[in-house]
């Protein structure tokens, strides 16, 4: 299996640095959006779909979250997109998949 990436600690979460010298607070989405229709909570260690377990945060965008995921059935890793759930980005992750 592939070795997970350096993790650093970031408001509860883990997510893996994208450029050497660590995070500062616009690297974060906040808690505000953690509402309905929003962002959905992801924790590390939760297991999707029986498949797939949430290792490290990614990153984050308007639209949603993006998670790098242990994929127990082919023993490797995966990066899981997870969508805000308000109506109206239901199309923008059906142009994404389509």
């Amino acid at each position: 299996m592939p070795q997970v990436p350096q993790k650093a600690k970031m408001n509860g979460t883990y997510a893996v640095p994208q450029e050497p010298g660590g995070f500062n607070e616009s690297d974060d989405e906040g808690e505000d959006g953690y509402v309905v229709g929003g962002y959905h909570r992801v924790a590390i260690g939760e297991t999707y779909n029986d498949r797939y377990k949430t290792v490290a945060k990614l990153g984050w965008g308007h639209f949603s979250t993006v998670w790098l995921c242990e994929d127990l059935k082919v023993k490797g890793y995966a990066a899981m997109k997870v969508q805000k759930s308000a109506r109206h980005y239901t199309e923008a992750a059906y142009d994404e998949i389509a």
